[in-house]
């Protein structure tokens, strides 16, 4: 994995404007655009073949041990899940309800191990700019030596919205966001409505806070008081439930994309049940309980993150004698009510001063792409950067 430097694609923001990327120039905190144009970071063809292997491990490991909770009905008190959390999520796990997407946060340590952070299960974002805008790059940009891409993202997308919708002709989709939610929010949702209308879907797109419920009928309607048969929302579901229509999620007939189950992989009270079920995986971070610190103070350095907890809040190096925000984090008061977990300090490779996350694509239950983040400090958080990736044989 290589970071190299290419001369920036003349009118390459009118080239962004075209495919719905409205916020590639949208400077953060260090004043440099949200896209970076004039550099890229280069995979050999093994080192992608691992991420598209571990990816698809990992979505495995992480599937087993969903369906283990979920059968035993042992939940670990760190999840935070009240009984409507839980009964939606088994009642949406045992109707086999239909998935559509992930992002896996990894890292490629100094070994070249390829080790998973957590899993965005539920509401990831930068989709539009890693399914799209890194692809149209590839195709213009000069001198990229065999314009390979790890990146089937779109196509795939297009395809398991087909097959969500079965035998229903020209169904109607909802696609909801938050009114007041972040720039690229809204950007990736027009992107998702754009996959679902190619794969035969009706589209409607509409801010969460219209949702209504008719309490003749039973189910939740829009504006209109037409039903809403078939939702896709970018707003996490334990924010759902919150809401004063979250009463109504465990008996109103709407099928929810992504489905209530997924709130167990967005969670990282996740993590240490995996290393529970999986001691020693390759390409898993030793994960801990507040309550089991004496097993791992000694053995490790480690970070303590919240379950909840978005865009790199609150993250802290956590060690016997200190319990700091770490460079780059930023205090979130919302994110301290679940609790925490501690994971194996393990810090992102540095490439003169820039660190970069790799997000790996979940479409369904296939790897179909990655898209790299990258910021000036370790933490990878609102302010960071949208890179490009290729790779070679």
């Amino acid at each position: 994995m290589l970071r190299k430097n290419f001369n920036k694609r003349e009118n390459y923001a009118e080239s962004l404007d075209r495919i719905g990327f409205q916020y590639h120039s949208v400077t953060s905190g260090d004043g440099e655009p949200y896209w970076t144009e004039g550099a890229a970071y280069e995979f050999s063809l093994a080192e992608i073949e691992k991420i598209e292997a571990v990816s698809l491990e990992l979505h495995e490991l992480c599937l087993e041990t969903a369906g283990a909770i979920i059968e035993s009905g042992d939940y670990p008190n760190e999840f935070a899940l009240d009984d409507t959390a839980k009964s939606l999520i088994e009642s949406s796990w045992n109707n086999d309800d239909f998935h559509v997407y992930g992002r896996f946060d990894l890292l490629i340590d100094h070994s070249g191990a390829v080790k998973m952070y957590e899993y965005n299960a539920d509401t990831p974002t930068s989709l539009l700019e890693s399914a799209v805008a890194q692809w149209q790059w590839l195709e213009e940009a000069e001198n990229v030596p065999h314009r390979d891409q790890f990146n089937s993202i779109h196509e795939k997308l297009v395809a398991r919205w087909q097959e969500a919708k079965g035998d229903s002709v020209n169904p109607m989709l909802y696609v909801f966001a938050a009114k007041n939610g972040p720039f690229e929010d809204w950007g990736n949702v027009e992107y998702v409505a754009e996959t679902a209308l190619q794969g035969g879907w009706q589209i409607y797109i509409e801010e969460i806070e219209e949702i209504g419920y008719n309490y003749e009928k039973g189910k939740f309607v829009d504006i209109g008081e037409n039903p809403i048969e078939y939702a896709f929302k970018l707003y996490p579901w334990e924010w759902m439930i919150e809401e004063e229509f979250g009463k109504y999620l465990i008996s109103a007939p709407t099928v929810w994309f992504e489905p209530p189950w997924k709130m167990l992989l967005s969670n990282k009270a996740i993590l240490p049940v995996l290393w529970k079920r999986y001691p020693e995986h390759p390409n898993l971070l030793p994960s801990f309980y507040e309550d089991e610190k004496s097993a791992f103070s000694m053995q490790y350095m480690f970070v303590k993150k919240p379950i909840l907890g978005r865009e790199g809040a609150n993250i802290h190096l956590a060690g016997t004698f200190s319990d700091k925000l770490l460079d780059g984090s930023h205090r979130a008061e919302e994110y301290d009510e679940d609790g925490y977990i501690y994971q194996q300090y393990a810090p992102l490779p540095d490439f003169s001063g820039r660190h970069p996350l790799i997000g790996s694509w979940m479409i369904g239950d296939e790897p179909a792409g990655i898209g790299i983040r990258e910021d000036k400090t370790i933490i990878t958080g609102n302010g960071s950067h949208f890179v490009p990736h290729y790779f070679i044989d």
